[in-house]
């Protein structure tokens, strides 16, 4: 297995199916993962520097 692949992926989602759907899918290709649903629960974690990437919500704005 990559050694790269046992690093943690933080996902910053606040819907919570697509979260658990994101994590399943990391879990599968071999990724360890942890979610959180705000930018607010993502300050207050301790282990920052230990997530490698972040997967971050995508963000649609309504210009009508």
């Amino acid at each position: 297995m990559n050694a790269d692949r046992l690093n943690w992926v933080l996902v910053v989602e606040d819907d919570a199916a697509i979260q658990e759907r994101l994590h399943e899918l990391l879990n599968f290709f071999g990724y360890r993962a942890t979610g959180v649903g705000s930018i607010a629960q993502t300050l207050a974690l301790s282990n920052l520097s230990n997530f490698k990437t972040n997967l971050l919500d995508w963000l649609r704005w309504n210009t009508d």
